[in-house]
């Protein structure tokens, strides 16, 4: 049995020394953008001093000049996270502090917080090693849940709790941190609502019904399934480097670096909506974006039942 025991917590993040800083102007959604007019927030990625140190990220409101995110990443022209990551609201109070392994994966314990600074819901995820000492995350769990009053709800893995991730919205019991009876919520920015039924922390049953009322029922198997790619993402990564094809002018110019390209995956598993997220000129961004057409399709993603489109951020590290 894991306890959980709040006391009183000073949270806070930490910035070392650093050099080299690049900035970037980002809108709402996160969007790359030239214009500082239409911005939402900027973004400044720096290399620490000590060699081999890891790109310090951070993100600052334009609106107020508050902190967004302060985090750290793999490596340089990589957008996955590693050590602590905290979010800020755009009054500046605390909005989440996790962890994560040098894998990207998240580890030990998270807080996230209400609008008002008060903490919301703690997770702590379990982990240990294989044969080959690697770490192995276990699914998470829930140690406390309170309202933004501060009552508490669920402590210790018993109760009741509200969870908001992603434009889903669910709630309902815990049993010695599982699932139990039924459960209910939106998804999607409320365009469908569902209900589910628990025993053990497993999914028995759960019916979606879209604005209209049609009804669609599912189980684990279309509970929460992600897009697929034939042979895996690396056999997508694979084909975009066959198909890349280099730009005379950036070979004239010797340009080296990454070009990151977003994309669709539709609900009928076509790529498409094909933005290029990072470039470095010379027509290296629009390469990138060929190099992904021709493609096999995918296959596509469900959420509780429904098919649901997804987007998709890969880097093409370019090399001379």
């Amino acid at each position: 049995m894991i306890k959980f025991f709040y006391f009183f917590t000073i949270f806070f993040c930490w910035t070392p020394w650093v050099f080299a800083q690049a900035q970037t102007f980002h809108t709402k959604e996160g969007r790359e953008t030239k214009s500082k007019a239409e911005a939402y927030y900027s973004r400044t990625v720096a290399v620490p001093a000590e060699e081999g140190g890891k790109p310090i990220v951070e993100e600052i409101y334009l609106s107020t000049n508050k902190p967004k995110l302060r985090g750290t990443y793999q490596r340089k022209g990589s957008y996955q996270f590693v050590g602590e990551k905290c979010e800020f609201f755009e009054n500046g109070l605390l909005k989440s502090k996790e962890n994560y392994t040098n894998n990207s994966t998240l580890i030990d314990s998270a807080f996230y917080f209400h609008e008002n600074g008060r903490l919301k819901i703690v997770y702590f995820y379990p982990s240990s090693m294989d044969s080959q000492e690697k770490i192995e995350i276990q699914d998470p769990l829930v140690l406390l849940y309170q309202d933004s009053s501060g009552v508490k709800h669920l402590e210790n893995g018993n109760g009741f709790a509200v969870l908001d991730e992603r434009n889903n919205l669910e709630q309902g019991h815990y049993k010695s941190h599982k699932k139990v009876g039924e459960w209910s919520g939106t998804f999607l920015n409320d365009k469908y609502t569902f209900t589910e039924t628990y025993r053990d922390g497993e999914l028995l049953s759960g019916v979606t019904k879209d604005s209209t009322g049609v009804e669609t029922p599912y189980d684990t198997s279309k509970f929460r399934v992600n897009p697929d790619y034939p042979g895996g993402i690396i056999a997508l990564r694979k084909f975009v480097a066959q198909n890349y094809r280099f730009p005379k002018s950036a070979i004239q110019n010797k340009i080296s670096g990454v070009v990151q390209i977003e994309f669709v995956v539709e609900k009928d598993g076509r790529m498409s909506n094909f933005v290029i997220a990072k470039d470095l000129g010379y027509g290296t961004g629009q390469a990138g974006i060929a190099a992904f057409k021709g493609a096999k399709r995918w296959s596509p993603a469900y959420m509780r039942g429904i098919p649901v489109r997804v987007k998709y951020s890969l880097p093409i590290h370019l090399n001379l």
